[in-house]
C-alpha cells in the first residue's frame, strides 16, 4: 500500500503548531499513519505572516521542528497557482512538490530563524492587503452571472449550485489558464477535461459557487430566515462571510484548490470543509476533507 498524501490548510497547521508537543504527536500520528505531510507555498506564507515578530519566530521554529521530525515525509508543495501552470504543460499524476531548498532552513540556527521572522511584519502588511483586494473581487463577481444568464433567484441560484456540471465552458478560469498555454489549448480543451486539469476545475467549482451564493442577499430577518430555510443551508455553506470574515475567503478557496492531487485534506475551518465535502458528494473532488482531530484519533 503506497503511502498517503496529505494537505494541511492554515487552520490544522496552526494548531499542529501550538506546542512543541503538538507538533512530536502529529509527527508520530503522520510517521504512524503512513502519511506524507503537503504544505503548499501559500499556507507556508500565511503562517508566518504574523504582525509581531516573537510569534512568528516561535512559529518558524516548530515549522522547522515538524519537518526536522518528519524528514521526508514533509514536502512544501505547489501552490494552486503552480499546479494549474503544470497542468498546462502536461499530465499531473501526483502532488508536486519541491524536492531541494529546504534542507538549509531544517539545518537553520536560531538566529538565522529569527532573521526570517523580522521580515513577517511585513509579510502580515502585505497579505492582508491582498486579502482586501481579494474580497473585493469576490464581491464584484457576481455581476458575470448576469452574463450567463443565470437568474438570480434562491431557488434558481441553489440549482445551480447543486448541479455539477453548472460552470458554463466560457468561464473566465479557464480562459485565463488557457492564455498560459500561449495557443496550445483552446478554453474548450481545458473546460471539457476536469481529469488533466484537476487544479484548474477545482479552483473553478469553489469559485463558481461562491461567486453563485454572493449573488443572492443574506435574509433581513429570522422570519425570511425561515422561509428560506432550505436554500439558505446551502447558500451559507458558499456565500462570503459579511465585513472582515470575508477577507480570507478567496485565499482559503486558493489553498483548497492546491490540495487538488491529495488524498486528504486537513482543515479546522468549518466552511472549508463543508465546502469541499459538497463537492466530493457530486463526484468534483477525489481528496476526503476532515479536521486535524478527526485525522489524529482515526
Amino acid at each position: 500500500m503506497r503511502d498517503a498524501f496529505l494537505s494541511l490548510d492554515t487552520s490544522a497547521l496552526s494548531r499542529v503548531l501550538e506546542t512543541d508537543e503538538s507538533v512530536a504527536f502529529f509527527a508520530a500520528t503522520a510517521r504512524k499513519r503512513r502519511a506524507v505531510i503537503l504544505v503548499s507555498r501559500i499556507v507556508l506564507f500565511e503562517i508566518t505572516a504574523i504582525s509581531r515578530v516573537e510569534y512568528s519566530f516561535e512559529m518558524i521554529r516548530r515549522l522547522q521542528l515538524l519537518f526536522q521530525l518528519l524528514g521526508r515525509r514533509a514536502c512544501p508543495s505547489y501552490d494552486h497557482m503552480e499546479l494549474m501552470e503544470a497542468e498546462v504543460e502536461g499530465d499531473v499524476l501526483t502532488p508536486l512538490v519541491y524536492s531541494r531548498g529546504w534542507e538549509s532552513f531544517v539545518a537553520a540556527g536560531l538566529p538565522e530563524l529569527h532573521s526570517e521572522a523580522v521580515l513577517s511584519p511585513f509579510a502580515h502588511g502585505w497579505l492582508q492587503d491582498k486579502k482586501s483586494s481579494l474580497l473585493e473581487r469576490d464581491l464584484s463577481l457576481p455581476r458575470q452571472l448576469v452574463l450567463s444568464g443565470i437568474e438570480q433567484r434562491p431557488d434558481i441560484v441553489v440549482q445551480a449550485i447543486e448541479r455539477a456540471d453548472s460552470i458554463p465552458h466560457d468561464y473566465v478560469l479557464f480562459c485565463e489558464v488557457a492564455k498560459l498555454s500561449r495557443g496550445g489549448l483552446g478554453v474548450s480543451a481545458i473546460a471539457g477535461n476536469p481529469t488533466r486539469f484537476k487544479a484548474t476545475h477545482l479552483m473553478a467549482n469553489l469559485e463558481w459557487r461562491t461567486m453563485l451564493a454572493n449573488c443572492i442577499d443574506r435574509p433581513n430577518s429570522t422570519v425570511e430566515m425561515a422561509h428560506d430555510k432550505s436554500h439558505e443551508a446551502i447558500l451559507g455553506t458558499w456565500r462570503t462571510k459579511a465585513g472582515d470574515r470575508g477577507k480570507g475567503t478567496q485565499y482559503d478557496l486558493a489553498v483548497a484548490s492546491a490540495a487538488a492531487y491529495s488524498d486528504f485534506f486537513v482543515t479546522n475551518d468549518g466552511n472549508q470543509l463543508r465546502r469541499c465535502e459538497f463537492l466530493r458528494e457530486k463526484g468534483l473532488v477525489d481528496f476526503v476533507s476532515c479536521t486535524l482531530s478527526e485525522f489524529e484519533m482515526s
